[in-house]
């Protein structure tokens, strides 16, 4: 069940755009956003530290003021920490009332001031999410990794409902943190599994979502635990750690 609306409303320092902001976003490869249109940001993020999940629907008035409705599964998220959260992503945190006064002094600054009124930087949704996409994009294209991290937001993230239709929070470090002991969770990604499923099961050619699916499914609630199992077997039989196959 969705909470109540909470309404917050921001009041800048200094120029913003929020539609600059926006066209930011759907330039910037590792966002992957696709939201409600020039006028309305539209995001959903675990809540820094308590990690419960946020959507939000944002937009800004004639006056330059602010304006977002907050929705969170189950109760409501606390106020001020969505606030601070929102005013960080936007860096409307910062002071910007001296900002055009740069441009003043110095005419290239000046200039790209004028081509993009109002835009200042766009950050990662949580210092969290950020540390995230460090170890997904590591060494893999950029378009690699934010399709990654698109998957993992699909798959392990919580919805959230908004008036105009659903956005996804990226998962909390309990949902996506294999390695620290979550007893139920496959590891999509690994292609060694889907091969260890395929030889165990005797499965014709590769092993799709689907499949993966319906076979991990039955292994709840201990899905990691056999997902160990099963990469174990496969590694002990082909030697692709040790270099040689144990024999029996």
């Amino acid at each position: 069940m969705t909470s109540t609306p909470m309404t917050l409303t921001l009041t800048p320092r200094g120029p913003f755009s929020l539609a600059a902001s926006i066209r930011f976003l759907e330039g910037f490869t590792p966002a992957r956003y696709a939201g409600g249109g020039p006028s309305v940001l539209r995001l959903a993020f675990p809540l820094d530290g308590r990690w419960t999940p946020v959507g939000l629907r944002v937009r800004q008035d004639a006056d330059g003021v602010v304006h977002a409705q907050a929705r969170s599964p189950g109760d409501p998220p606390d106020r001020d920490a969505v606030r601070a959260q929102l005013r960080r992503i936007l860096s409307l945190d910062v002071d910007g009332s001296g900002f055009a006064e740069v441009g003043e002094r110095d005419p290239v600054v000046g200039g790209l001031q004028r081509r993009y009124p109002g835009l200042r930087p766009v950050t990662f949704w949580s210092p969290y999410e950020a540390a995230c996409w460090a170890v997904i994009s590591h060494r893999i294209r950029i378009t690699q990794a934010a399709t990654v991290k698109a998957r993992l937001t699909e798959r392990l993230g919580t919805p959230v409902e908004l008036p105009d239709g659903g956005v996804t929070a990226f998962p909390g470090p309990v949902e996506l943190l294999r390695g620290a002991g979550a007893p139920d969770v496959v590891p999509w990604h690994e292609q060694r599994l889907r091969q260890a499923v395929r030889d165990a099961y005797r499965l014709d050619g590769d092993v799709d979502d689907d499949t993966l699916t319906r076979i991990t499914d039955g292994w709840r609630p201990y899905r990691t635990w056999i997902s160990l199992l099963l990469r174990t077997w496969r590694e002990d039989e082909t030697g692709e750690i040790s270099g040689r196959r144990r024999r029996g």
